[in-house]
């Protein structure tokens, strides 16, 4: 008995020692990494950015049904909105008959844009603290931008005045101002306006597996797609003068009709900007 006491004292003795220092208390997750020091590379900083376009498909079916080409459409007069009754996605209904209410509404376009901006903006600030060539990081803090100023582009067609925020929110402060259809337009106007000016931004991406990023081109529609909604005649001089420098550069040019709907023709010089999907497990 005196020798399993002794026995038993020793091992707690040991264990004690052990137990007491950093490293057995520290341990590494198994499923994930903390956010501190993540990127480190470019290989990682892809990962941030390949996370801000990801919503880009969200609009198709999350949090209800809202594809954006259906959804912009249904206040005219080229879409039936029709379905098996008025509760067939009733949301669409409301919004076809100016009736849309904050009830039943399209919450994952609402979901899914600020989720990019979100992303957008934790690209820029990621770039920001990462150790990059210059030349580089205006490349990928404009092509955040632009993605941030598409994703508020959706917003301020749908609803208007919506909340505004270009850095992200933290705690305990998650206010945002809401700022009216005209403030939004005045910041995305001059915020692109600046990105174009700079010519950061390649007019199309060369290399075919960067098909579907933000290019030059694909910022200067987006600015013109603005101005148009916005009806700013001040601002159609300029609209115009972007759209010369796509055509000038001849990136891009007509295709055949039938060429727009076959896959074997995707991206191809008429496309300025597609979203991307794979079929596989689709």
């Amino acid at each position: 008995m005196k020798k399993i006491i002794i026995t038993c004292c020793a091992a707690l003795g040991m264990l004690g020692v052990t137990s007491c220092g950093d490293s057995f208390l520290s341990v590494e997750p198994s499923s994930s990494l903390p956010i501190d020091g993540y990127y480190n590379s470019e290989a990682r900083l892809m990962e941030a950015v390949t996370a801000a376009y990801d919503p880009l498909h969200w609009y198709d079916y999350f949090d209800g049904w809202a594809p954006l080409a259906l959804l912009y459409d249904c206040m005219s007069d080229d879409v039936y909105v029709g379905g098996s009754g008025t509760s067939d996605q009733s949301q669409l209904h409301l919004i076809s008959q100016f009736k849309s209410d904050p009830i039943n509404s399209i919450n994952g376009a609402w979901t899914g844009s600020y989720s990019g901006i979100n992303r957008s903006n934790l690209v820029i600030a990621d770039v920001e603290n990462f150790n990059l060539p210059e030349d580089s990081k205006k490349k990928y803090i404009a092509e955040a931008r632009v993605l941030r100023a598409w994703y508020y582009s959706v917003l301020w067609k749908i609803w208007g005045n919506v909340p505004y925020f270009d850095t992200n929110l933290t705690y305990p402060n998650f206010i945002a101002p809401q700022k009216t259809t005209k403030e939004i337009y005045d910041l995305m106007e001059a915020e692109l306006a600046e990105i174009l000016d700079s010519k950061v931004l390649p007019m199309k991406q060369e290399d075919a597996k960067w098909a579907g990023r933000v290019t030059q081109a694909m910022a200067s529609m987006l600015y013109a797609e603005y101005v148009m909604y916005q009806k700013d005649e001040s601002k159609y001089t300029k609209a115009l003068g972007y759209m010369k420098d796509i055509i000038s550069s001849t990136k891009y040019s007509l295709q055949p009709f039938g060429n727009l709907w076959e896959t074997e023709f995707e991206w191809n010089n008429e496309t300025i900007f597609d979203i991307n999907y794979i079929a596989k497990g689709g």
